[in-house]
């Protein structure tokens, strides 16, 4: 008989790195609140004055944890720290825990990774393509092994340009192992070439994540591998609870820089969007995902698109339609302007606005700070506002398509019994794209700005008063144009006559 997948969880020691990020964090706490595994070794560097088991004590702490507590109080004892950092050769593990992990580990989830665009090459391959070369030189002694399931992204082979982006493995031009040895021997030459290596590529991110594959591709006979590969991913829909976040990466920054008020004009195509998936719909994806790798009986590599552009495609002029009515409900605690946002791809257009609209507002206002004798944010958090913009306008300016034809296969896939556990499949009729941006903000303002729901309505007075002092501005500005350019003309009727 077929086991279920909490069947085939059960008794068993899984392997987990990136568990401090995004995803980690969120398929840790499954695992735990939802399975009866037997331990979960997780990979956590020293940072700081803190050992990794410090880490880890703290990150129990957070508030994502509070349903954990509250139903499996006793869970966090099935967690096994492993000091080490994916960076570093063999991922700094200890002999001696890689030998435990080497006895004991049926089954991994390698989902470490920096994500940040800007990361120096040098820092990116060592971290996203050694690591994972590094990692499976241990996973070729492992014995109990049924599944290693690698978390790329879906943008990783997005310099291709293709029409529709499969899911199967693309070869690059680089020899991974080369650039390895390059970044060991000489980090300072390899990012000196930084420009030239990643041709197409828009940054270090999508191009180490395609290497990457392309070792699981070399050293994938005899294990069982599969690919998962997540596009964009934004807070939850359901767990561990509805809307939470954790990072301010993406469009999450995005999101608090316009509802705060500094930020004002985004380079993109307003009818371009964006695709990305429910970060509770990514962990449950990989979980049975890695399931379903444990039941193949066939050596082909598996590879899926985490994507959900043709189920829930948001344009980004429907996100600033919607971005009004959500700051109407939900605004932030913004003492700076009231929000608005004009989305245009034109360069000369968008360069006009940015300076007229982000750049003199806030130098004004880092000067009458000065004068205050306060310190001036605005013009750093511009300088910072437009290098994010151009790292995002790659994404933002075109539209990227996945072939996720077998992804959508695996939601059939689930035990009838398991699908509202392991739940993947976005119902329309669950919930909009506006009810969706609500949980959003709502997930922004408790998680990541601490925000309590007894001041929304100080607010939401805020809000409205920004409203108004943002029309008499327009309008002031307005009469004052008008008035220039009648007097203009008078003037030059006068001359005329």
């Amino acid at each position: 008989m077929t086991k279920t997948i909490g069947e085939w969880l059960a008794g068993k020691d899984i392997f987990v790195t990136g568990c401090t990020g995004f995803i980690g964090k969120g398929l840790v706490e499954k695992l735990l609140r939802a399975t009866d595994v037997n331990k979960i070794y997780v990979l956590i560097r020293r940072k700081l004055n803190l050992s990794a088991k410090q880490r880890f004590q703290q990150l129990t702490q957070h508030m994502m944890y509070e349903r954990l507590r509250r139903e499996r109080p006793d869970a966090f004892n099935k967690v096994v720290v492993v000091e080490g950092n994916a960076a570093d050769k063999g991922l700094g593990i200890s002999d001696e825990d890689k030998q435990e992990l080497i006895n004991n580990v049926s089954i991994i989830f390698h989902a470490a990774a920096c994500v940040r665009f800007d990361d120096p090459l040098s820092n990116a391959i060592l971290l996203n393509v050694r690591g994972t070369r590094d990692l499976l030189e241990i996973v070729k002694s492992m014995k109990k092994l049924e599944c290693f399931q690698y978390v790329s992204t879906t943008f990783c082979n997005c310099n291709l340009n293709l029409s529709k982006i499969e899911e199967k493995v693309y070869i690059q031009d680089y020899d991974w192992s080369a650039l390895i040895a390059a970044a060991e021997k000489d980090d300072i030459l390899i990012n000196i070439l930084e420009k030239k290596i990643l041709a197409k590529h828009p940054n270090t991110y999508t191009l180490c994540k395609s290497l990457a594959e392309m070792v699981i591709n070399d050293y994938k006979e005899n294990l069982p591998i599969v690919i998962y590969r997540p596009s964009v991913v934004v807070g939850s829909v359901k767990e561990p609870e509805p809307g939470w976040l954790d990072n301010y990466n993406g469009p999450v920054g995005v999101t608090l820089g316009v509802s705060s008020g500094v930020l004002r004009v985004f380079r993109g195509n307003p009818n371009a969007y964006l695709d990305y998936v429910c970060v509770d719909y990514v962990f449950n994806g990989m979980i049975v995902t890695a399931w379903l790798t444990s039941k193949m009986t066939t050596k082909e590599l598996s590879v899926y698109n985490c994507a959900y552009g043709d189920l829930a495609a948001v344009t980004f002029a429907e996100v600033v339609e919607n971005g009004v009515l959500v700051n109407h409900e939900l605004p932030l605690n913004n003492d700076i302007w009231y929000p608005f946002l004009i989305v245009c791809d034109n360069t000369y257009y968008y360069h006009f606005l940015f300076y007229i609209l982000q750049f003199l507002p806030g130098l004004l206002i880092d000067l009458m700070l000065l004068v205050l004798r306060k310190e001036p944010l605005l013009t750093k958090l511009n300088v910072k506002i437009y290098n994010a913009g151009a790292a995002l306008h790659y994404f933002s300016s075109r539209i990227i398509t996945f072939d996720n034809t077998k992804y959508k296969a695996v939601f059939d896939k689930v035990p009838p019994e398991e699908k509202e556990i392991y739940y993947m499949y976005p119902k329309k009729e669950e919930i909009s794209s506006l009810e969706f941006m609500l949980l959003f903000q709502k997930g922004l303002k408790k998680y990541l700005l601490n925000e309590k729901e007894a001041d929304l309505e100080k607010f939401r007075a805020k809000h409205w008063r920004l409203y108004y002092i943002d029309r008499a501005t327009k309008l002031f500005l307005l009469i004052g144009v008008f008035w220039f350019c009648m007097n203009s003309v008078l003037s030059l009727i006068n001359v005329i006559l």
